[in-house]
């Protein structure tokens, strides 16, 4: 989303300026297509303020937000909300014209714009829609960003592997803007599509940029249980269905949400995922259930259509029956470090989206603020590009085409081997909970699979699976040796361990 809109205000504001979308699948394709709570910002002063917004959004950080950072977004938010409804997204009104505002955890007061239950959809279709009428935006699909080109502290593009020609390509840039975030299939259980595999992040850190607050990764609590080894993105029940008046069950039928927290089944993420989990450690059963059946006879569906049919389509009716639901990894609260413009330490090389950390989130994300974020921040380095006098090629100019080597051996089923292994340690040692021994297991675990990769694996092919995977071990890496260092529990990070040190 941030990159579709940063490249559209480009375009608008200078027609000669050449743009490239560098994408790793279809153009579609990314986590904030499958967004589906909505944007928070305040658009009733009556009732809300950004002062109200300010609060909800420091309490969910748990002290590590950066106070200026979270200003700036909850007051310009409401701009870049007038600029996607200019591009023609639309967003869920009353009879009266007002909007339609949903209210999510962590949140004092409805202030949740939303489509339905789909909002990242219309958003991410329209954007598009407005990219393609641009003739200064050229989208380049299924295209692997490998590394970034940086030289003397600048970026000047990046390496890139065409999926279809099978090449290597150079695509050289005046100014590199990153927002290949993600990091869900790090883990076995997401709600992230395929496609987040941490590339941005991987690729900065290799650059040499500063990473940080990377082992808060916030859980989604209730994702659609399809079983115990899923093979895809798990579907996500989105927040608002609790906001609508849905009620967490454990195995006996028993609301246990008050039982961990006074605000219930409106408790902030990583609450509602520990509580969860530990329901789970207590049943015979590896879910818990969400209970809607206190709506309105349709109700459910004219709120929640998307999510009603990804229901039906595993046999579960919400109206009469409980939604079998398990946390399962959705968003990473670190990533590379900016400033509030999206500046990077790398001159030329502006980060956005899910692979920043601009301080927006600290040690939580507040629900439906990432979008929020995505759109201010593309719109800050959108900015700061336009002052620049010079003509820019963004990510344009293809140099020094290389056909990749192809190994004679089929690696494919070894590369899964190897996919499926760090995700496993990763789930084990990374997910909700977590212990300094489970840590230690893990950074001797990775740093032994990364070796076998490197030796056996990268270099003798080139492909996108191979590409991921050398991502996934770089990244899974960093979590776990900044999980190491954080001596504190807060947020979405929580180790047995410092948990007790802070009692005794």
């Amino acid at each position: 989303m941030s990159g579709l809109f940063f490249a559209i205000k480009l375009a608008l504001e200078d027609s000669k300026k050449k743009i490239s979308i560098v994408t790793k699948d279809e153009a579609l394709e990314s986590n904030s297509l499958y967004a589906q709570g909505g944007i928070a910002v305040v658009t009733n002063t009556g009732f809300d303020s950004v002062d109200n917004h300010v609060r909800d959004t420091l309490i969910a950080g748990d002290g590590l937000c950066n106070l200026k950072t979270v200003r700036i977004v909850a007051e310009e938010g409401m701009q870049r909300m007038k600029e996607l409804e200019e591009f023609g997204v639309e967003f869920d009104r009353k009879i009266n014209g007002q909007y339609d505002l949903h209210r999510e955890g962590g949140h004092e007061v409805h202030r949740i714009l939303h489509f339905k239950d789909y909002t990242g959809r219309a958003i991410q279709e329209k954007l598009l829609e407005k990219a393609l009428s641009l003739p200064g935006i050229t989208i380049h699909s299924y295209h692997s960003a490998i590394d970034l080109i940086v030289y003397d502290n600048s970026c000047f593009g990046a390496t890139v592997f065409d999926e279809k020609e099978n090449k290597m390509k150079h695509f050289t840039a005046d100014t590199t803007f990153l927002a290949a975030g993600g990091i869900g299939h790090l883990f076995q259980f997401t709600t992230n599509p395929v496609v987040s595999t941490g590339d941005g992040i991987a690729m900065a850190h290799r650059a040499g940029l500063e990473i940080e607050n990377m082992e808060f990764i916030q859980f989604h609590p209730t994702a659609l249980y399809t079983g115990p080894f899923p093979d895809a993105q798990l579907p996500l029940i989105s927040e608002a269905v609790r906001g609508h008046g849905a009620i967490l069950r454990n195995e006996e039928g028993y609301a246990f949400m008050h039982d961990y927290d006074h605000r219930g089944d409106l408790a902030p993420r990583d609450v509602v995922s520990r509580a969860i989990r530990k329901e789970i450690e207590k049943s015979t059963i590896s879910h818990v259930y969400l209970d809607c059946m206190g709506f309105g006879e349709n109700d459910f569906i004219e709120s929640f259509p998307m999510i009603y049919a990804k229901c039906m389509d595993s046999g579960i009716d919400p109206r009469s029956a409980y939604i079998p639901v398990v946390p399962a990894a959705h968003y990473s609260c670190g990533g590379v470090k900016t400033d509030e413009w999206g500046r990077t330490s790398v001159k030329n090389l502006l980060v956005c989206g899910e692979s920043a950390c601009t301080g927006m989130h600290g040690a939580n994300r507040l629900a439906s603020n990432s979008l929020l974020e995505s759109l201010v921040f593309a719109h800050r380095c959108f900015q700061i590009v336009s002052e620049k006098s010079e003509t820019m090629d963004m990510l344009l100019n293809k140099e020094d085409d290389q056909e990749v080597l192809i190994s004679s051996a089929d690696l494919g089923q070894d590369l899964r081997k190897i996919k499926k292994h760090a995700q496993s340690i990763m789930t084990k040692s990374m997910s909700i909970y977590t212990t300094t021994k489970r840590l230690k297991a893990a950074k001797i675990e990775l740093t032994d699979l990364e070796n076998q990769f490197n030796k056996s694996h990268w270099g003798k092919v080139i492909s996108k699976e191979s590409i991921e995977i050398r991502n996934i071990l770089e990244v899974s890496a960093l979590i776990i040796e900044q999980g190491i260092e954080r001596k504190q529990n807060c947020g979405c990070f929580y180790n047995y361990d410092n948990q007790a040190l802070i009692n005794s």
